[in-house]
């Protein structure tokens, strides 16, 4: 292995981006990254010279700078993702060149922050969610209804609370997407452009059998609902369910989004599997979900039994 200082590879690093292609204002961008990079090695680890010397505590306070940045508004999210893209194409540069050992940030969980919200103090704010109970609340205020709009509405709820999905989703629906034969129904994730083909169950399945069975009428779509009349469907159902006097934020159909994943992760399916289901392209923007469940350490503390 080819021993370099910090100094040499960042003067060789142009080199390996024109090799992989990149254009001139992303090389550009992820040159003077780095530079912010070894601006703070040099302030922080003067003592760090060849390149093999850098750890992984080194990446993660570099990482923890950053944040800060973000909370002091120096810095926007958008611009600390890239700042983590360019440490991972530098790390890979190093790689390439068997300048080091090892690259631990090949498999460093970078998290996106574009998706992450900070308080005024600088605090993570952390998704706001519905526990199960809570949501079968909401539907069964529906399952009362007595307006013609009843079926409609306990299938927009069940699909909610069945798939995670976005209101547009399920305003994008269309009754070839759901297959009764295979019981499967295809989720088109607007935002994202991409799309999820997810298991129907039976609750799900049910409530849209009996939404189809009242209709007089069939249209392409399931749901021929605008934005507003969605918006006010729920807050319906959630002022009579009182949960809207018990919480401290507003219940929208996002709301129902967090209660699925957060209902995931506390179960500990995989943030893959989560993924496909919700439409997100990328795991990283699950992470934060992950602060809602506390790590369970009684195997740890049973050994001292």
């Amino acid at each position: 292995m080819k021993r370099i200082t910090l100094k040499q590879s960042l003067e060789e690093f142009p080199t390996y981006l024109n090799i992989k292609g990149m254009t001139e204002s992303t090389s550009k961008a992820y040159i003077g990254d780095l530079k912010i990079f070894k601006s703070y090695m040099k302030d922080n680890y003067p003592s760090i010279t060849y390149i093999d010397t850098i750890k992984n505590f080194h990446i993660i306070s570099y990482r923890n700078f950053l944040v800060e940045k973000i909370k002091t508004k120096e810095y926007k999210k958008t611009t600390v993702d890239r700042k983590f893209d360019s440490i991972k194409i530098f790390f890979d540069y190093l790689d390439f060149y068997n300048y080091i050992e090892e690259n631990f940030v090949k498999d460093f969980s970078f998290q996106r922050f574009r998706n992450i919200t900070f308080s005024e103090s600088g605090e993570l704010v952390i998704p706001r969610f519905l526990e199960q109970d809570e949501i079968k609340l909401i539907i069964d205020e529906a399952k009362k209804d007595r307006t013609e709009n009843k079926f409609r509405d306990v299938a927009i709820l069940e699909i909610l609370r069945n798939t995670g999905c976005r209101r547009s989703s399920i305003i994008d629906l269309e009754w070839k997407d759901i297959d009764f034969r295979k019981k499967e129904i295809l989720i088109k994730h607007r935002k994202s452009k991409n799309w999820s083909l997810i298991p129907l169950n039976k609750v799900l399945e049910q409530a849209l059998i009996d939404y189809n069975a009242s209709l007089t009428e069939h249209t392409p779509n399931v749901f021929n609902l605008k934005k507003d009349a969605f918006t006010d469907m729920i807050n319906k159902y959630v002022k009579k369910s009182g949960l809207h006097e018990e919480k401290d934020f507003k219940i929208t159909a996002h709301i129902f989004r967090h209660s699925f994943i957060t209902f995931l992760v506390k179960k500990k399916m995989p943030l893959e599997k989560i993924a496909k289901f919700t439409g997100h392209k990328d795991t990283r923007s699950l992470e934060v979900y992950t602060h809602l469940v506390p790590d369970d350490l009684k195997d740890v503390s049973d050994l001292f039994n």
